[in-house]
């Protein structure tokens, strides 16, 4: 017969909840105020003037799990070697590209990564106590979404794009204001809201707060689709399939979705490969139907022939910069695709 929990059980999950609920509710919330920093040149009340402040919590969210990661590893519960393997290999990757950010001097990237890289270790711990995250992560959105519409109600010059400023950009509805939002690009906002979405479609249960999900559903969708990220979009709902999907009991098409989508990503690379093994010049004209990213490519081929163990940092991505022709992508900060911006930054 198993033991029925003591005290000291009662307590010890009591702990472990707080400090999971509150890591979340900090990791959550620090994407909202490092956009905060970088105001708008846009008429209205100086939203980041009152979250700047709050930057404090960058280095208490870091000491906190930190911190917490050493008081739960004291304890040395086993942790099953599929996920401190899973664990290892992240923390290496992350590892890396902290290294690299801060061999280029990009201080704020690697700060970020820092702090995901500690929010992680105190996650991963929490659960294999048998912390659930769910419910946090869903409160959480919940206050990031009404803080979001309220903004919005309320400073709307502030939180929507002026439509000459998009205008025939790859939007959705080209003449069409698009929602800026919270996190001061509209990509940005559409992938936090849709995380949003998913979570909260995912938690959905027929019952006695059915009612006030769908409210969520109905608000995170609004944010969502007013963005006009088409990338997030085009996620949330594959997501949810997903969702529908492991409903039904089958794990098998999720993980077939997850490898076609990153097969997908790896498409420009594919391309780069077989061009400089052939010693031609990289051509993406087979995307332009779909984008316009394809000078910037080039750009991002040369920089990663430049230095593709250890990368080149922000600097790779500006040395593309030279190659672009296409007028809206000439100050872009990443590659516009995930595999390739790592390379460029951090190397193979």
């Amino acid at each position: 017969m198993r033991r029925a929990p003591g005290p000291s059980s009662a307590s010890h999950s009591r702990w472990a909840k707080f400090f999971g609920d509150t890591v979340i509710a900090l990791s959550l919330a620090l994407p909202l105020v490092n956009s905060a920093t970088v105001l708008r040149a846009a008429p209205g009340p100086p939203i980041g003037a009152l979250l700047n402040p709050l930057l404090v919590l960058y280095v208490g969210t870091v000491l906190f799990t930190l911190g917490l990661g050493v008081l739960l590893v004291r304890e040395r519960r086993r942790v099953s070697g599929v996920t401190l393997g899973g664990l290892t290999t992240f923390l290496v990757l992350l590892g890396w590209l902290v290294v690299s950010h801060l061999r280029t001097e990009n201080f704020d990237a690697a700060r970020n990564l820092a702090l995901v890289a500690a929010a992680t270790i105190a996650l991963v711990l929490l659960v294999t106590r048998g912390y659930s995250p769910a419910s946090a992560i869903r409160g959480t959105f919940r206050i990031a979404i009404l803080f979001s519409i309220a903004v919005w109600v309320l400073w709307p010059v502030w939180y929507v794009n002026k439509s000459q400023y998009f205008v025939d950009s790859g939007k959705i509805v080209s003449d069409f204001p698009n929602v800026q939002g919270l996190l001061s690009h509209p990509n940005f906002t559409g992938l936090y809201f849709s995380c949003a979405l998913v979570i909260e479609f995912a938690m959905w249960r027929r019952g006695s707060r059915r009612v006030l999900s769908l409210i969520f559903i109905s608000l995170s969708s609004l944010i969502l689709v007013s963005t006009q990220g088409r990338n997030a979009i085009l996620a949330a709902i594959l997501a949810c399939i997903v969702v529908i999907v492991l409903r039904r009991g089958n794990e098998v098409a999720p993980r077939l979705a997850l490898i076609a989508v990153f097969a997908a990503s790896l498409a420009p690379l594919i391309i780069i490969v077989i061009a400089f093994t052939l010693g031609n010049t990289p051509s993406f004209r087979v995307f332009d139907p779909f984008t316009n990213r394809g000078s910037l490519w080039i750009g991002i081929a040369e920089s990663i022939a430049i230095s593709p163990i250890l990368g080149s940092g922000q600097n790779g991505i500006t040395f593309a910069l030279q190659f672009v022709t296409d007028q809206d992508v000439t100050s872009v900060t990443h590659a516009h695709n995930q595999v390739l911006t790592l390379l460029v930054l951090s190397g193979v």
